[in-house]
């Protein structure tokens, strides 16, 4: 903090300004310069002002920029993620569906259903549960 004081144009005109005024003490025609130094340090000090403003101004756009941008990649990652939720979600109550389905047949006993179930597309799982109750039943028959 100190050293952007030092640095600053606006401190040393103050600084020449009030060393202007203790020799203004004995020879007032030192009161011009001064007034005009201290209207050029007024400037000055404006001046500076104004392009701390736009230092700030960039830094925050800069920084609204990213946390947009940051913002948008959440969102896309978020839609991502629910796209694969709701693909999941419908593979899983497709399968329900089918594991329901295949309950009923198993519970008819009917030869018809089951040949309706091998023409489906079913996960092998399913497919090979209903060969082995199939072959349970023709064995029990003999």
């Amino acid at each position: 903090m100190i050293r952007q004081i030092v640095r600053s144009r606006t401190f040393w005109i103050g600084i020449v300004i009030g060393l202007l005024g203790v020799g203004a003490y004995w020879f007032p025609m030192l009161g011009v310069p001064i007034a005009i130094l201290t209207i050029l340090g007024a400037w000055m000090q404006g001046y500076e002002n104004a392009q701390a403003q736009k230092d700030m101004d960039a830094k925050y756009a800069e920084a609204r920029n990213e946390i947009n941008k940051s913002r948008s990649e959440i969102l896309t990652k978020h839609a991502a993620a629910m796209e694969e939720i709701n693909k999941s979600r419908n593979e899983a109550l497709t399968e329900i569906k089918y594991a329901r389905f295949f309950a009923q047949a198993l519970n008819m006993g009917s030869f018809v259903v089951y040949m309706l179930l091998e023409h489906f597309v079913f996960p092998q799982e399913l497919r090979f549960i209903a060969w082995l109750h199939r072959k349970s039943k023709h064995q029990s028959r003999m």
